[in-house]
């Protein structure tokens, strides 16, 4: 499979760590429960221990549709394709409006690919991860030629879910909260064609930490945070909930044998490693641990995580600002809510 072009677009509003703290501080400091002011330095350590600096949102006026057409008409032309070449459209992406019939119908026609194929892939920030391994299958076999994956993080500025999260009533509050004042807001377009020289996926999966990072459907039905016997995290605050340093103590095991046991001994043949932009010296600490010299490409510290957008937002920035030109041999290293772990490599 080869990656024909890839753009990304992000909103030219930035969203600073003091803007993160100040609308902390205007939705939280009123009724809360503790030494507010030292909740506040707490989230300024956190902040600056990911190593995140800012991050993109949109003006409430803003349309994230006006973003996604850009990035794909730009994908479009990068590959020399017409909108009628385009076979498949697969959404792959957390923010979602629609359960049905599926949001890549919705941005399908108002692109103008009235024939394309059409379905949505979900799996957390490894829907892009997961969409490329399908699409691989069907070009692969020769049921489609080119293959388009959107995704499209919108969630995150004011009105939306996102928002909710910055009102904290306790610092018990902020094991939930915070890895969203991480996130950031984005459209990416990615155009997949055939070839002979197939992407190698290793997946693994741990559901036993299914709870440790979730968002509900429908934030007003009784029941949306239960399932069976297994009562979802978020204490019923039916919000976007994620216990980020948890997460991280769950994918330390995963990370070791990704480092270690499958591309020590190839990592000089790589031109870069991308890794899901969930932190920056998280990933750098761990290299470090290993003694590996790493060719790490980070976005995150300007962009925050992109969620579903974060290896394809940074494979666009390194084909733009030159770091990556064809004939390089690129990994990605993916973990997600699930959780899933996946490492893949291919030739650009």
């Amino acid at each position: 499979m080869r990656i024909a072009s890839v753009a990304c677009e992000l909103p030219k509003t930035v969203f600073t760590n003091n803007d993160v703290i100040d609308l902390v501080d205007q939705t939280s400091r009123e009724g809360f429960d503790g030494d507010f002011d030292k909740t506040l330095k707490l989230i300024k350590g956190l902040l600056r221990k990911t190593g995140i600096r800012e991050r993109r949102m949109l003006l409430v006026d803003e349309k994230p549709f006006d973003y996604i057409h850009t990035a794909v008409h730009r994908a479009l032309d990068d590959a020399k394709l017409a909108i009628e070449d385009v076979d498949m459209v697969i959404h792959a992406s957390v923010d979602r409006r629609v359960a049905e019939p599926g949001m890549s119908f919705f941005i399908a026609n108002a692109l103008g690919m009235h024939s394309a194929e059409c379905f949505d892939v979900l799996e957390a920030c490894s829907s892009w991860t997961r969409a490329a391994a399908i699409a691989q299958g069907y070009l692969h076999s020769g049921m489609a030629k080119n293959v388009l994956i959107v995704t499209a993080e919108f969630g995150l500025h004011e009105g939306e879910w996102g928002r909710k999260t910055y009102k904290i009533n306790s610092l018990a509050d902020l094991e939930y909260s915070y890895a969203s004042y991480t996130l950031g807001e984005s459209a990416t377009a990615t155009l997949l064609t055939a070839d002979d020289k197939p992407w190698e996926f290793v997946n693994e999966t741990a559901n036993q930490y299914s709870e440790l990072c979730v968002m509900p459907i429908d934030i007003t039905r009784e029941g949306t945070m239960q399932y069976g016997d297994v009562s979802m995290m978020g204490q019923g605050s039916q919000k976007f909930a994620c216990s980020a340093i948890k997460m991280a103590e769950a994918g330390l095991d995963y990370g070791r044998r990704v480092f270690l046991d499958r591309y020590r001994d190839q990592m000089h043949e790589l031109k870069l490693v991308i890794p899901h932009s969930h932190t920056y010296h998280g990933w750098k600490d761990q290299a470090k641990k290993h003694d590996l010299d790493v060719p790490f490409y980070f976005i995150f510290p300007k962009t925050g995580n992109l969620i579903t957008g974060s290896i394809p937002g940074a494979l666009a920035m390194a084909v733009e600002d030159g770091s990556l030109e064809r004939g390089d041999r690129v990994a990605a290293w993916m973990a997600a809510a699930g959780m899933t772990f996946t490492s893949f490599d291919f030739v650009y």
